[in-house]
């Protein structure tokens, strides 16, 4: 038995060519172009999630630290980080029921003490009540400025997922480190200011 192949257009059960159905050519040709079509907008769908998912996350080492300005806690005023651009900023997450932000307090004390006039210490305090982070600073002598948080908004911005995490800004106002949790030595914090200090020459 011989079986026919046909690429050409399919026949009808009476032996005409169906002129209804374009040959193999043009429908080939067919569906590159509504791929050409539908390409552009799939890359820009692709790009948008990539942005998104991206804005999730906190700025990485080079990027622009995001911009705030917020209500000081247990000071009148506010601060906004762009007021402190020409010098470096530590700039530390911390809540008064935040273990590790207890064990963390006096190495944070210990850097404002040492680089005051070089580098500014801040805090933001995230999502507390006043009376008890207020407490907080008090007990742990706080010697540098913290603003509140208590929406989230700052932390959001900054893509955090915990306390205590710290950002050490250059003084052009870019991430020179992104740390995840407490640090645990006067060494890792000194030398991260030192790195920033270095690097702004």
């Amino acid at each position: 038995m011989v079986v026919s192949v046909s690429l050409g257009s399919p026949a009808r059960e009476d032996g005409a060519v169906d002129a209804s159905v374009p040959p193999s050519s043009s429908v080939a040709r067919r569906r590159l172009r509504i791929a050409l079509v539908l390409l552009p907008g799939a890359v820009f769908v692709a790009l948008l999630a990539f942005g998104l998912l991206r804005a999730d996350g906190p700025p990485a080492p080079g990027e622009v630290a995001p911009e705030f300005s917020a209500e000081l806690l247990g000071d009148d005023g506010g601060l906004a980080l762009a007021d402190l651009r020409g010098a470096p900023v530590v700039l530390n997450f911390w809540a008064s029921w935040c273990g590790p932000c207890r064990d963390e307090a006096p190495l944070l004390n210990s850097a404002a003490e040492r680089y005051g006039g070089r580098v500014h210490v801040v805090g933001v305090n995230v999502r507390d009540s006043r009376p008890d982070a207020l407490e907080f600073a008090r007990d742990y002598d706080y010697g540098f400025r913290s603003v509140v948080d208590a929406d989230g908004r700052i932390y959001d911005d900054y893509g955090l997922t915990g306390q205590p995490e710290t950002f050490v800004i250059d003084a052009e106002g870019k991430v020179f480190q992104h740390v995840q949790g407490p640090f645990l030595s006067e060494g890792d914090l000194f030398g991260q200011i030192e790195g920033a200090l270095g690097r702004d020459g």
